[in-house]
């Protein structure tokens, strides 16, 4: 990025009705190098906030994700408890194979990229 120049002014500025006020030497830039600096800020910001926008997407999808697994976890966990039985309940098994199906479909909004 380059550089900003700036300059210290000395003197005296017009007053009102004639009469000048000196100066406390304030530091000055072009307008030019302003407005370029302030475009590089307002660059910086909107890229912060998608940043903070795709981060905030990401946590939503890893905790969907998250959700999921606990889900299944549970459901497989039923699946060996039921198929373990003796004897068999085969309506317990295929109600639990239905509830399996349905929480493997790909989530909404795109599903697992």
């Amino acid at each position: 990025m380059p550089e900003v120049l700036r300059w210290k002014l000395k003197g005296f500025i017009p007053g009102v009705e004639g009469v000048s006020k000196a100066l406390f030497q304030p530091w000055v830039v072009q307008a030019e190098d302003f407005d370029n600096a302030t475009r590089l800020f307002l660059d910086a910001a909107e890229r912060c906030s998608a940043s903070e926008r795709r981060e905030k997407e990401l946590q939503q999808r890893l905790t969907a994700a998250d959700e999921r697994a606990d889900v299944l976890e549970v459901l497989v966990g039923e699946v060996l408890d039921a198929v373990g039985r003796e004897p068999l309940d085969l309506d317990a098994v295929l109600r639990l194979r239905a509830r399996m199906r349905a929480a493997l479909k790909p989530a909404e909004g795109g599903g697992d990229a």
